[in-house]
């Protein structure tokens, strides 16, 4: 059994530190876990396993500690994801001038290709006095293994003209 819980709050040096030790302290596992600081707020899921009672306690315990002001905690059971077609593991890289609309073209382009999005992380790299901000997009993808790959990456090509970026398209090396 599974149970995702995802959280936010005002920054602290030990939020995520007092989550996975209440993971711990419920006999769970943990299967996953992503955790940013973005500003004066920090954010992040845990993915966290264990039997039915193991879980509930889990629960429980996270109920309690949302009572806390400035922390926000949600949870939701998860169950095993079986994808109902085979998908290659594949990675994107994009660096282009900051400008707003670059992500939503992206995803746009992937959704119209069938592409399944898997993660999606940014960063914005301030530049010097001479030069324009960078905006960088890393994005985990999954392809249909029956797509053809060389058609997929000359119109994903095609379209980083299109749109002015610079990517990479490549498989994740295993």
């Amino acid at each position: 059994m599974h149970l995702v819980l995802t959280f936010l709050g005002l920054q602290q040096p030990n939020l995520v530190t007092r989550l996975l030790q209440v993971v711990a302290d419920s006999s769970c596992t943990v299967k996953e876990c992503h955790s940013d600081i973005m500003e004066n707020i920090s954010a992040g899921h845990i993915m966290a396993t264990g039997d039915w009672h193991e879980i509930a306690r889990l629960e429980n315990t996270l109920k309690q500690l949302e009572l806390e002001p400035g922390l926000q905690i949600n949870l939701s059971r998860a169950e095993d994801w079986k994808p109902t077609q085979s998908y290659l593991p594949y990675t994107i890289e994009v660096y282009a001038a900051d400008r707003s609309g670059i992500l939503q073209e992206l995803t746009r382009f992937l959704q119209s290709q069938n592409i399944l999005i898997t993660q999606i992380k940014t960063c914005r790299n301030p530049a010097s006095k001479l030069m324009a901000d960078l905006f960088c997009i890393t994005i985990s993808i999954g392809i249909p293994a029956h797509a053809h790959i060389i058609g997929l990456r000359e119109e994903f090509m095609d379209f980083c003209d299109n749109v002015n970026i610079d990517a990479i398209l490549e498989p994740v090396k295993i």
